[in-house]
């Protein structure tokens, strides 16, 4: 029989694949408009800055927010940096010396408001019937006496004691205060020229310690991470690229569609007005994971398709016009392969599932060598979108619903996530079905594969163990998960809500070792304060209210966690005591308001400006904590509020606030938001499902394999003590968008059998047959990417990291044995109706 040259395409005839994938015909414009958004968004992404502020988290109209922030606007106050000199003695004059430097350099810094230290705090000095207000150090001495004398009085005063210098004596201390409502870069900025100016000046005797120093610790830890995250997400994606594609090119496009949609990502995030902070700092290594598993799924399917009609090609010599009667070897090798399925070998295998099949019967024959294969590229390519494009549209919108559902939070960064990882897969999907094919049209050989898909390896003889271990065990597979939810029901009991932002970090860090010293030498620096305010003015300076704020001084002086409590009243003492020419007796309030109102005209100090404003209408109180956990913190919020409703007089109206209180709110703004998110999500993936199927039954089906790995690892948190926090609370929501992907696959795959003709335990081995590769596949990409996240040195992060990965392990585990094993005990929900309605048809 004589040879029959491949066929030249005819380019009068119409191109298969519809008008809907003309694109394919101009693959050099496909890459010119990605490289136009590409470049757009990337100048976006470059502009997206860090911002760890708390003011970046917590909710925007948060009455407590409003408050405080209108409060630092009345009082001239604002967040504070504590900067600590250690010496065996602060008062020599070299000390006192440094110690006036580093206070009139720091003061010079743009966006510190304020410095204080002994070398320029004011003191109050008496003699008989008066005093005056001058500051503490005028000049310093060198004379040993004189620095004892300093020494005493400086450590006999309850103001500077604790703030200003230790109990020993032996640690001296600058207080900034920085400008109030500072935020992201100028934030930042004022934290590193506080740093490299003490750094500069201290000699390495210095401290610095402060919600501000955390902020600041937090944003370089961030970008740290984020500089190891990348490089390592994109080396271990190619690894596993390439051990499973064996394939250079291949392995290379889909890292090319993993950075492109990384920066397009980032950049919706910048056009958002979105920066990078605690929740954010995520989105790179999990938009690169999850456009590497769309990407594989399209490249799987490609090689697939390009080996079955290589390896399925008639004997040399058949001409092409046979095309209607392909070689009966092919029909022989799928009825054994589907005789190990569980169907009968002598029988004819169920035609697989209509669309790509019906194209692969089409071409199979032209591609009997390789120049027909070039040829005929572009029939693979369409047969391959044409096969792909539902079931990554439906599980696509099926992970947007998961992302989509953090808009309802009320914390504006958890917005920006979820709408940046939103349109992020979206992105995703199209870079990977315009990219891809783009590419392999260009190309001069396909992206092939050597193995023949119809000869089973040895991962196919697993899953075909597997697809027999899940027809014969439903009900035991079923038993053994509402085992496992009730064992992780009762880890969900013993979770603890909680943020301590100070163990987020190593032990060993330089914040971590300075924040412990500044705590035990002076006090703590986390800020709690109540607001105080009359019913009229000069009615904080009445007795009665004085008196009435004196024991609620006592009260927080003996509450867990607090160190040190300032107010107005340690103002009135001084100036009492110093009335009373310095005697120590009268270092307490005054006994009459006429001599209180003597004292407030003598007294022409700028200091008390932060406790009392002009009117004396308005107090604030001030307290200092070495406790930084959110639990504990709130706890004692709690008895704070429940002794003022108790206690206070009624002329007076209290409100307590603080960053600390700040952070308390956030946390359960947090926890409330993720429920809501929760349930969104599995509500909207609920009636995605239940569309796609035309079947509520079916979306029902769906859920427990979906619901039950973010239960487990709830659960898993309970019985580790991991808390859950701003980073853990966060895993639900996003897990369970991306855990139903593969829940779709496998339900649509058999879906499709079923509509063939196959059996349902027929159906079930052959879905796992054809997904659970890719299942397996794309899950090990995901959790490597989580896995990835675990070397962050932020413990949060790290956290997020790991129940991650562990969730996605869940997930796959429910997929191919729980998922398999409900359609086998449900076999009627899909019923021969819902099939012939199924969205999933071609």
């Amino acid at each position: 029989m004589a040879d029959h040259p491949p066929r030249k395409p005819d380019k009068r005839a119409p191109r298969p694949g519809g008008v809907w994938l003309a694109y394919l015909d101009h693959p050099w414009l496909t890459l010119l408009v990605i490289g136009v958004v590409t470049l757009f968004l990337g100048t976006q992404a470059a502009r997206v800055p860090f911002d760890t502020s708390l003011e970046s988290l917590v909710v925007e109209n948060d009455p407590d927010r409003v408050f405080f922030e209108q409060l630092e606007d009345h009082f001239d106050t604002g967040e504070f940096v504590v900067v600590a000199l250690e010496g065996q003695r602060i008062f020599t004059h070299d000390n006192l010396t440094l110690l006036a430097q580093l206070t009139n350099h720091l003061a010079a810094i743009d966006g510190v408001d304020e410095t204080t230290s002994l070398t320029n705090v004011e003191d109050i000095v008496g003699d008989e019937e008066s005093f005056t207000v001058g500051p503490f150090l005028e000049e310093i001495p060198k004379d040993e006496e004189a620095l004892r004398r300093l020494r005493m009085r400086a450590t006999d005063k309850p103001l500077y004691r604790g703030a200003l210098i230790s109990k020993d004596a032996k640690t001296g201390s600058v207080i900034v205060e920085l400008t109030p409502h500072l935020q992201g870069k100028d934030h930042q900025q004022v934290i590193d020229a506080i740093r490299d100016d003490v750094e500069r000046e201290g000699g390495g005797r210095t401290h610095l310690a402060g919600k501000p120093v955390m902020d600041h610790y937090t944003a370089l830890f961030m970008r740290l991470d984020l500089q190891r995250f990348i490089p390592l997400t994109v080396a271990l994606m190619a690894i596993i690229l390439w051990v499973l594609l064996r394939n250079g090119f291949g392995a290379v496009l889909p890292l090319i569609a993993m950075g492109l949609c990384l920066v397009w990502s980032v950049g919706v995030l910048g056009l958002l007005g979105g920066t990078i902070n605690n929740i954010t700092t995520i989105l790179p290594p999990v938009m690169m994971a999850l456009t590497v598993s769309v990407a594989i799924h399209l490249l799987s399917i490609y090689q697939d398709n390009l080996a079955s009609a290589r390896f399925a090609a008639p004997p040399e010599g058949v001409p092409v016009e046979a095309e209607e009667n392909p070689d009966p070897s092919t029909h022989r090798l799928m009825a054994s392969w589907f005789g190990r399925l569980g169907g009968d070998p002598s029988t004819p295998a169920p035609p697989p599932p209509a669309g790509a099949a019906s194209d692969l019967a089409a071409w199979s024959v032209r591609l009997g060598d390789e120049t027909a294969s070039l040829a005929h590229n572009r029939e693979v390519i369409v047969a391959t979108i044409r096969e792909l494009w539902k079931p990554c549209v439906i599980v696509t919108l099926t992970t947007v619903a998961g992302f989509i559902s953090l808009v309802v939070s009320d914390i504006p960064p958890m917005r920006h996530f979820g709408v940046s990882a939103a349109i992020g897969m979206l992105f995703s999907l199209l870079i990977a079905f315009t990219l891809l094919p783009a590419c392999w049209l260009l190309v001069r050989r396909p992206v092939a594969r050597r193995h023949n898909p119809l000869e089973p390896d040895l991962f196919d003889e697993l899953l075909l163990r597997l697809g027999g271990l899940v027809t014969h065990q439903p009900r035991r597979i079923i038993l053994v998960a509402i085992l496992a939810a009730i064992l992780a029901a009762i880890g969900v009991l013993r979770l603890r809500v909680e943020t301590n932002l100070l163990e987020y970090f190593d032990k060993e860090t330089t914040l971590v070792r300075d924040t412990l010293y500044v705590e035990h030498n002076l006090a703590g620096v986390e800020d709690v304060r109540i607001s105080l305010r009359a019913d009229e003015p000069d009615g904080i300076l009445t007795l009665d209210t004085l008196h009435h704020m004196e024991a609620l001084v006592r009260f927080l002086e003996q509450q867990p966690g607090v160190d040190r409590v300032t107010s107005l009243l340690d103002y009135l003492k001084e100036m009492n005591q110093a009335f009373h020419n310095e005697q120590p007796a009268y270092h307490r309030l005054p006994d009459s308001e006429p001599l209180i109102q003597q004292y407030m005209l003598l007294y022409d100090g700028k200091d008390l400006r932060h406790f009392l404003d002009e009117d004396r209408q308005w107090a604030a109180v001030y307290m200092r904590l070495h406790e930084h956990s959110s639990a504990k913190i709130s706890q004692l919020i709690d008895e704070t509020h429940r002794y003022l409703a108790a206690d206070l007089p009624t002329t007076l109206t209290s409100h307590v606030t603080g960053s600390a209180v700040l952070v308390t709110n956030l946390i359960e703004t947090l926890i409330r938001s993720q429920i809501q998110s929760l349930g969104l999500a599995s509500v909207v993936i609920f009636a995605m499902v239940a569309l796609f199927f035309r079947s509520i039954r079916t979306g029902l089906l769906a859920m427990p394999p979906n619901l039950l790995p973010i239960l487990l690892n709830l659960g898993l948190m309970g019985w580790l003590g991991i808390p859950l926090d701003t980073a853990t609370a966060m895993i639900a929501a996003v897990a369970i968008g991306i855990a139903v992907d593969d829940t779709v696959h496998l339900m649509s795959t058999y879906h499709g059998h079923l509509v063939a003709g196959a059996s349902p335990p027929q159906a079930v081995r052959l879905a796992l047959a054809d997904k659970g590769r890719a299942c397996i596949f794309t899950t090990l990409v995901i959790t490597a990417a989580f896995a990835i996240v675990t070397v962050s040195r932020f413990l949060p992060t790290a956290h997020f990291g790991a129940l991650s990965a562990m969730t996605m392990v869940f997930a796959l585990l429910a997929d191919l044995f729980f998922t398999p094993a409900l359609l086998l005990t449900a076999p009627r929900l899909l019923t021969p109706r819902t099939r012939e309605r199924c969205l999933l048809n071609p």
